[in-house]
């Protein structure tokens, strides 16, 4: 198990900095990606959400 969990661990750190080194638009990109994701399922709950729109590059 802990040879799994150090694996699971250098996974989940070389995404971190994958993503860190994303440029800034990319990163805004990605938000409002995770923002249409988490549209419906919050209408659903009844909260009033506005996804970002973004201009085409």
């Amino acid at each position: 198990m802990n040879a799994l969990m150090t694996r699971m661990m250098e996974q989940k750190d070389r995404r971190r900095r994958r993503l860190a080194a994303l440029p800034f638009v990319e990163k805004v990109r990605l938000l409002v990606e995770l923002q249409a994701m988490a549209a419906p399922i919050e209408r659903l709950k009844g909260r009033n959400v506005r996804v970002w729109k973004l201009d085409p590059l």
